[in-house]
């Protein structure tokens, strides 16, 4: 994130296992909730890129 020490990979990884916004803010009060929405938003742009969909597992494939 701008103006900080904390990457958006960081953050990306706090949502991806489940955090919310209030636990990143609480251990990265350099963060606002505007800071967390931007980089939901830069993962959702990022994503919307000319990239192939991804093919869905079969259902007797268990994804960790």
């Amino acid at each position: 994130m701008r103006g900080t020490r904390v990457t958006v990979r960081t953050i990306l990884g706090y949502l991806a296992h489940g955090e919310t916004a209030a636990t990143i803010l609480a251990d990265f009060p350099s963060l606002t909730e505007d800071d967390v929405r931007a980089v939901v938003a830069f993962a959702a742009a990022s994503a919307s890129e000319d990239l192939p969909a991804p093919t869905p597992a079969p259902h007797e494939v268990k994804v960790a």
